[in-house]
């Protein structure tokens, strides 16, 4: 049975050889009728090629068929269509699916098509389908994320844009501006619920923009999620640290008009509005009788004018390469010009320590960048946190990554780490060196290795997650990074440029490692690139345990490992206040103790514990399945020995799953867990029987495990004893800026 939010659950990913069943098919190639679903797979084999290969979920659906050969008549889009609606079943679609063309785009040679559903007339939440066309013309790449297929019952109270609009309001209060307002279908469970997905900002305040969805059944919030992209950071050439607090005159490109406006980029200031909220666009820069803008920077100042011409000239060298590199121009409507706010706060003389990208909200809308003056510098000044803001508007016109997604262990946010790890690459290829941010190389704000992030890094899955998307997607930069290192710049930049309109809404790290390594064969084929890098490929995803990376962290070498709660507005309601990543610990036959110690990182932060045998803790919207739930402090310890209530798991893996007890009063928090084992050495140590531990804790005696039993197969990650940077205090929380949501009452 498919988890909460079934479109957008991670699966588990088997690769198999599809070559091995084509012979058995040919009978049935070119078929004018459709054969019963039984012999479908024959034909989609058949019709694929022996050379493809396809992932399964642990359901047995197919996901993805890459270094296919799919040939047919007519245009992408109708041939996409038609491909997945002849083997919808095989995909996890109901055989009478409605599919539309969401968006087409021309990569390096490559052509690809994303497909969205409509059920009941309403469009389903969630790209359902990308297609990639390669150089000769065939589809080379099918992934689909399926999704339930029943849409749930229930009258629906809110059946009109107004009836959603004031039941937001009534919510949100009365300061909540709403952009956009659609109906459609959002998946929890095994159902599509009917809803109304709002754009709404409070206030007229840019960086508040986010997403709500409204239950239309009920009126009450589903969820609710920031559009914006964050990053951290402060530029010169590079940035004032390596450049040691020097500056150098450069030549300003590509303006067209007065001010620093040019024909891919317009800077202003933000001039907060007191008690309105939201900015009024002001240029503080002019031209002098040379027409140069010269000015020196100013610290802690809200007209730095300084900002304005560092920031129009980066994102100029940002917007170039794109231009020259992967023939990208961002686009809004016909216009090429993309609107950047600097000395940005929310209130006057207020810091705000973030920069962001954010999309266009509503209908008719526009994306822009934004970057705060904070306590920790202008943000501005900082040529990396410009190329990674940048990066994220050339991802969200390739695709929607959504930035998170809910599968059987609660929610997750590696479709955000994706997203980060992408922008955190582009920053650091643009740059030259795979340290980001080395404005923030201050030992007291946690700098790794002089920077804020390092993407040169030996991380690894699943030992090295910590849960938060800026983090974890390190692990996905880092392979990018390694395949630079062996193949050079140009090699991996644009596999990556191609590999991105491919990945889902609910792409994880293990999907976008498989996706990258099939947008290299597909530019193998078409000729772009030398087939040697696919090595160096599988190199960098094993080095990195990417191949079945799976967010359950050991513990067994008593390291201390760090974790995140998760955003209140999300992990706080689809995910049950369970934190993203889970633990576990091989429990060794001759254990006489073992030692669960949570410690604080951050202010907030009270915890529980659920411990479950066997296999992992489950989570759902309805409950949380586990054998065991203990509360806990930070700094204290949970011990398990044979007459402890719980009883040691000896020679079977113990699961553990943090619930953040405080997460919808105190919000965020980071935390650290480890484990002490202690051992007899008793050669002759038997394994015992496990007691029966009762039924799961929070649910009632004789109701089962919902759902089919989580197959642990072929999906856990070996541990490791590398170690990635230090994630200090300070850092961790500034870190958290990045998915920072509002509260409104």
């Amino acid at each position: 049975m498919r988890r909460a939010v079934g479109l957008l659950s991670v699966v588990c990913l088997v690769l198999l050889p599809l070559g091995a069943h084509a012979q058995e098919a040919e009978a049935v190639n070119g078929a004018e009728v459709l054969p019963p679903i039984e012999a479908n797979e024959a034909l989609l084999l058949a019709l694929a090629g022996p050379g493809a290969m396809v992932v399964r979920g642990e359901d047995g659906i197919v996901r993805t068929v890459f270094g296919a050969h799919f040939r047919s008549d007519g245009t992408p889009a109708e041939r996409a269509i038609r491909l997945i609606e002849r083997f919808a079943p095989l995909f996890g679609l109901s055989p009478d699916v409605e599919l539309f063309l969401e968006a087409e785009q021309d990569v390096h040679g490559l052509y690809v098509v994303r497909l969205t559903r409509r059920l009941g007339g309403l469009p389903v939440m969630g790209t359902v389908a990308a297609l990639r066309f390669g150089a000769d013309g065939s589809i080379d790449l099918v992934q689909v994320s399926p999704g339930p297929n029943a849409i749930a019952s229930g009258e629906r109270r809110l059946r009109t844009e107004d009836a959603a609009q004031q039941a937001a309001r009534n919510r949100l209060g009365s300061r909540a501006e709403i952009l956009g307002v659609r109906a459609l279908l959002f998946p929890i469970d095994d159902q599509l619920v009917p809803a109304w997905a709002l754009d709404v900002r409070d206030g007229g305040i840019e960086s508040s923009l986010e997403r709500v969805f409204l239950d239309a059944r009920s009126g009450e919030v589903i969820v609710r999620f920031p559009l914006i992209r964050h990053a951290l950071g402060t530029v010169f050439p590079h940035n004032r640290v390596t450049d040691m607090d020097v500056t150098r005159d450069v030549e300003l490109t590509e303006m067209t008009g007065t001010g620093l406006t040019g024909r891919y980029v317009r800077v202003t200031s933000c001039n907060a509005q007191a008690g309105r909220g939201g900015c009024a666009p002001v240029a503080n820069a002019s031209a002098d009788g040379d027409g140069d803008f010269l000015y020196a920077p100013v610290t802690m100042s809200y007209d730095d004018a300084f900002a304005e011409v560092n920031a129009y000239h980066h994102v100029t060298i940002a917007a170039q390469y794109f231009r020259e590199q992967h023939e990208f121009t961002w686009r809004c409507g016909a216009s090429s010009t993309l609107e950047v706010l600097v000395n940005y706060s929310e209130a006057p003389a207020t810091p705000y320590d973030n920069a962001a990208y954010t999309p266009g909200g509503g209908s008719g809308g526009c994306g822009f960048l934004l970057f705060g003056e904070g306590v920790t510098g202008d943000f501005a000044w900082d040529a990396d946190v410009v190329y990674h803001e940048y990066g994220h508007a050339v991802t969200d016109a390739q695709t929607d990554i959504l930035g998170f997604t809910v599968d059987a262990l609660g929610l997750s946010y590696e479709p955000l780490a994706i997203n980060e790890g992408i922008s955190d690459y582009w920053a650091g290829t643009i740059q030259g060196d795979g340290s980001i941010a080395e404005s923030f190389n201050d030992p007291a704000l946690g700098g790794a290795h002089a920077s804020l992030r390092v993407i040169d890094n030996a991380l690894t899955c699943p030992s090295d997650l910590v849960g938060e998307g800026h983090y974890d997607g390190r692990l996905f930069s880092a392979v990018v990074w390694d395949v630079r290192e062996a193949a050079g710049a140009e090699v991996a930049d644009a596999i990556l440029y191609a590999a991105v309109p491919t990945y889902l809404s609910n792409v994880s790290l293990a999907s976008a490692a498989t996706g990258y390594r099939a947008a290299a064969m597909a530019l193998i084929d078409a000729g772009t690139i030398d087939a040697s890098v696919l090595a160096d490929i599988d190199a960098a995803i094993a080095a990195h345990q990417l191949t079945d990376c799976r967010r359950v962290v050991p513990l067994d070498d008593g390291r201390l490992r760090q974790g995140y709660s998760g955003n209140e507005m999300l992990t706080g309601s689809l995910g049950r206040s369970i934190a993203p990543v889970h633990f576990r610990v091989d429990v060794p036959v001759d254990a006489t103790s073992l030692t669960l110690r949570m410690s604080r990182i951050t202010v907030a932060g009270r915890y529980s514990l659920h411990l479950r045998a066997g296999t992992p803790v489950r989570v759902s919207t309805g409950r949380i399945v586990s054998s065991f739930e203990a509360s806990i402090g930070p700094g204290g310890d949970l011990v398990l020995t044979d007459g402890s209530p719980f009883p040691l798991p000896r020679c079977q893996t113990l699961y553990v799953a943090v619930q953040v007890d405080d997460l919808n009063t105190a919000g965020q928090s980071l935390f650290g867990m480890q484990s002490f084992l202690e051992q007899s050495g008793d050669p002759s140590a038997t394994c015992p029987a496990m007691p029966d531990a009762g039924p799961p804790a929070g649910t009632d005696a004789g109701v089962g495990d919902a759902g089919a039993p989580m197959d642990t197969s072929g999906c856990s990650c070996r541990a490791s004893s590398r170690r990635g940077p230090p994630m200090l205090g300070v850092l961790a929380g500034m870190g958290l800026l990045g998915l920072r949501i509002r509260r409104r009452r």
